[in-house]
């Protein structure tokens, strides 16, 4: 023994030695160590922001957009960067046991929210005749339903009907153009500028995400593949120049659960010249103000529906139209619903003119109410040159019928044969040549809004149910609903494109066609008018995506309603109506009066599994203490891990400070323990750094009142009975001798558990105690940037029962704070608050420290507010 305790001696002088070589060079550099600790407590509290940012979003109905997910996990991880820098500055300690981890998980999450690039070698191009279902997520929804249909044999009564040649563009093209030159990012950066934008704002983005697509440049591997499937395509039609008609087919849309329509450009008409023009715009259209919000709402990602393009030769077209194989109403429809316009299906779908329509019953086969309307114009297609002309129609022409009813018989017939070949109720866009062919153009299942046994409602007009005497005053009827629903609002007519922007949120747009340039406003009114089209119109498609209530064939809707003036649009019953009364105010977008709320969303979104992959790899917390007892890779699991680690390891430096003489303050306040300052803002510490230790520099006392973060903490703090911890066993002679021990062989390591640093906006409270360790670190910086963060890791001896931590976690969650708990500890942290309520939430954290410590502390926490 005592030759073991003679080497004990010899070697406390050595290590004496080197903590006070250590502690002058912390002193030394005491402005490098300051800007470092500074610039640590800054990302610390960004890293935080961003992990309450992305918990919130995983209990919110609404799914996050990947912009934002994106935004969130970047700035986690160079905030962690930054942090693992701070800490090489202020110590030589190696800390790639934390960097290590942080890389591995750093990888994990860029994989989750990085949009696949093209693969090794992609099939760019396929000819229309070998697309089918097993080559959907190459060719997209769409292409590999018409693909599928194009197969079929079609029955001896309905011969003569086929699917255009064409090829298809791949999703795979796609990617390899989103890689080329680094578009992807380039329109993610922009998507990651204008994350949170008013309305305007978002048309303004749209327009320069599809204008960067527009101009960007395709690769020549694709321009080549294109060519060569077109000159394919000349082959088949046995002449050159052949038009072609461009239309979307993203990989991902599955009606009617997720579709994607009337959202999306189609190119009609198309020569060789334009084509990879054409095709640009068309991608560029899932940049589109009604696309972007329909992918937020439902909680898609952009990169999941990578777009195909259908380029299908042009027909020399009639008439044209749709059938419906069963209403959208409902399911148990017996009812097969025939459109048709002479001339192109553009006139439907833009609202230029009513289209003739039939109702075909599906048992019989017979036709069961028509109507035929008068029809003005017509667009037409002139196969010799470019786009397409809206032309009158001939007078004699114009009331008409655009079909024979024999031929709609078997358009009807038609239509039920693909449906039951594909499984479900069809929309089938169809076109009559002027050789008398039928030619099937496009198809896609429809959406149900019931599926009781009721037959589904006749889409003929009806006359409008007028108001009785105590109903509002009625001011408009139209005849269709589009979209069935109610909704209020302030009237907005638009006319020119320079009306969209300035339409305002909430409102009811009169318009007077339901043109797709009106289409991104859409998800933003509270109700559309229309004075003419219908319900097979793409905006009355994208409406009721987003359950905006619409009316269509309301006749002089732009003179008869005024900008600026309060209506309720009742699209069920086909009335526009004055506001309930003077007195009362319309809710705006309020849920009693709009039924134009969004879908709700799904909490199996892809975006809401990607968001859960980014918070299983930031936000668990392992350790409360990864540090110990010393950095092991193994406890660096997640970034919360990593940002502890080097939390406490530069902590660990600071506190390194508090042996230098003449760095600390005495707190000036009445207490049993002593309480320890240290200032590294104080300007007198430049002057006494080097300089001998005096009994007035270490009684120089600092008092709470000086600084308004330290003074809320210090409020909570002297809420406790500290006297119970001052009667504690380091009270005892034996302890008492042993503390004079370690201070005859050390100086400066009077105990000094208790101490605030001060430096900046940053606060921090280290409280080493018996029975565990605390620490409260609030950073004031901004009410958007604020944060304080709580600590608590308790030593085995004295370790909570589990019924107690329970308490104690539930007790601070009920207060706003997010928790996290640990085996060893646990971990709250709150941002985002105004420095009044940062204070009173400091004054708790301080509370519940000297709360939590009170000897067999009764464990009702339900105490007051200490700043009430």
């Amino acid at each position: 023994m005592p030759s073991t305790l003679s080497r004990l001696l010899e070697q406390l002088p050595t290590s004496t030695r080197k903590r006070e070589e250590a502690i002058s060079r912390s002193v030394e550099n005491l402005p490098g160590l300051r800007q470092a600790w500074d610039r640590l407590a800054n990302a610390d509290t960004e890293f935080l922001s961003r992990v309450a940012v992305c918990e919130l979003a995983s209990r919110d109905a609404s799914p996050p957009t990947m912009t934002t997910l994106r935004v969130q996990s970047t700035r986690m991880c160079v905030s962690i960067f930054a942090m693992l820098r701070s800490v090489r500055e202020m110590s030589t300690r190696d800390v790639s046991d934390i960097e290590g981890p942080f890389r591995i998980l750093a990888q994990t999450i860029h994989i989750a929210t990085a949009p696949p690039g093209p693969s090794e070698d992609p099939e760019l191009v396929v000819p229309l005749a070998l697309v089918n279902a097993d080559n959907a997520l190459t060719v997209g929804y769409k292409a590999a339903l018409l693909g599928n249909v194009r197969r079929l044999r079609p029955r001896s009564s309905l011969s003569g009907w086929r699917v255009p040649d064409g090829f298809v563009i791949t999703a795979e093209a796609y990617r390899l153009f989103m890689a080329h030159q680094g578009l992807a990012d380039e329109l993610n950066r922009l998507l990651q500028i204008h994350e949170s934008a008013t309305l305007v704002d978002q048309l303004r983005l749209s327009s320069e995400l599809q204008q960067r697509i527009i101009t960007a440049p395709l690769p020549d591997r694709l321009q080549t593949a294109v060519r060569a499937a077109y000159r394919e395509l000349e082959s088949a039609a046995g002449h050159r120049g052949v038009r072609v008609v461009l239309r979307p087919s993203c990989v991902g849309e599955a009606p009617p659960e997720r579709s994607f329509t009337g959202q999306h450009r189609i190119e009609v008409n198309v020569g060789e010249d334009l084509l990879l023009m054409a095709y640009k715009e068309v991608l560029a259209s899932q940049y589109g103000p009604a696309a972007m919000s329909h992918r937020r709402i439902r909680g898609l990602r952009v990169e999941d529906q990578p777009m195909a393009v259908v380029c299908s030769a042009m027909v020399d077209t009639m008439a044209a139209g749709q059938v419906v194989t069963r209403h959208s109403a409902s399911s148990a429809s017996t009812l097969v619903h025939v459109l048709a316009v002479p001339g192109l299906a553009k006139a439907v779908f833009e609202g230029y003119v009513q289209p003739d329509e039939w109702e075909v019953s599906r048992e019989s086969s017979r036709i069961i109410a028509r109507r035929i309307v008068d029809k003005p114009q017509k667009f037409t297609a002139f196969l010799a040159e470019e786009g397409v002309s809206l032309l009158a129609n001939p007078p004699s022409m114009r009331d008409q019928p655009a079909l024979e009813d024999e031929r709609i018989v078997d358009v009807a017939r038609l239509g039920m044969e693909l449906e039951a070949h594909c499984g479900g109720p069809l929309c089938m866009e169809w076109a009559l040549s002027k050789d008398g062919d039928f030619f099937i153009q496009q198809l896609r299942h429809v959406r149900h809004a019931s599926s009781s046994g009721a037959p589904g409602p006749s889409s003929l007009p009806r006359p409008s149910p007028a108001p009785s005497a105590n109903e509002e005053p009625l001011l408009a009827q139209g005849t269709e609903s589009a979209c069935p629903g109610l909704g209020a609002g302030r009237v907005f007519v638009a006319r020119t494109n320079n009306d969209l922007l300035h339409v305002p949120e909430g409102s009811v747009l009169v318009v007077a066609r339901p043109l797709r340039r009106w289409s991104g406003v859409v998800p933003y009114v509270a109700a559309v008018v229309v004075e003419t089209g219908g319900e097979f119109s793409h905006l009355a498609s994208i409406a009721r995506e987003f359950q905006i209530p619409v009316l269509c064939g309301v006749h002089n809707a732009t003179t008869l309603l005024q900008s600026g003036q309060d209506v309720v649009v009742d699209a069920t019953n086909r009335n526009v109506l004055a506001p309930p009364s003077p007195q009362v105010a319309l809710p705006r977008g309020s849920s009693s009066l709009n039924h134009s709320t969004p879908h709700p969303a799904q909490s199996a979104t892809p975006a809401h599994a990607t968001l859960a992959t980014i918070l299983s790899q930031a936000a668990p917390l392992s350790r409360v203490n990864p540090l110990a007892p010393r950095i092991m890779p193994e406890n660096v699991r997640s970034l919360r891990d990593a940002a502890q680690a080097s939390r406490l390891l530069a902590c660990r430096q600071i506190l390194k400070l508090s042996h230098a003489p003449g760095l600390l303050h005495h707190l000036a306040v009445p207490h049993p323990l002593n309480w320890w300052v240290l200032d590294l803002d104080d300007p007198r510490l430049e002057k006494q750094v080097g300089r001998p230790s005096s009994l007035e520099t270490q009684a120089s006392a600092f008092h709470p009142v000086l600084h308004p973060v330290l003074n809320a903490v210090w409020t909570g703090i002297a809420r406790a009975d500290w006297t119970l911890y001052a009667n504690s066993p380091r009270q005892f002679r034996l302890f008492r001798f042993i503390r004079r021990l370690r201070a005859a062989v050390r100086p400066l390591s009077a105990p000094r558990p208790r101490i605030f640093i001060l430096s900046g906006s940053t606060t921090l409270l280290n409280l080493s105690l018996e029975r565990a360790l605390f620490t409260i670190q609030i950073h004031e910086a901004s009410p958007t940037r604020n944060a304080l963060s709580f600590l608590w890791q308790w030593f085995p001896p004295w370790t909570p029962l589990p019924d107690v931590q329970n308490v104690v976690v539930e007790t601070i969650r009920v207060r706003g704070f997010f928790v996290d708990h640990a085996p060893d500890g646990l971990c709250a942290w709150s941002t985002g608050h105004d420095p009044s309520e940062l204070r009173r939430r400091a004054a708790f954290l301080g509370a519940l420290i000297g709360f939590v410590q009170r000897p067999k502390a009764p464990w009702n926490l339900d105490f007051d507010d200490p700043l009430s």
